[in-house]
């Protein structure tokens, strides 16, 4: 093999090792963003120890409203 192959080897594996690291950070994003989705989702629901939707978000304050209204007529 001379040289000039060799350093084109060298440019591939390195070129693979780049993808490959791009691709394992996708994953890893995607990751992290069902997880931050799940959460959401759970805190929206109001299941953490936190605040509910209705105490955080002036549509759940409205919403919540609505249904005591009903509830009490």
């Amino acid at each position: 093999m001379s040289v000039s192959e060799g350093m084109d080897v060298e440019r591939v594996r390195a070129s693979e090792r780049a993808v490959l690291g791009q691709v394992r950070a996708i994953e890893v994003s995607r990751l992290e963003t069902r997880r931050s989705a799940a959460r959401l989702a759970q805190a929206w629901q109001g299941r953490t120890p936190r605040a509910s939707s209705a105490e955080t978000c002036p549509e759940g304050q409205a919403s919540g409203r609505v249904v005591l209204r009903r509830i009490a007529s």
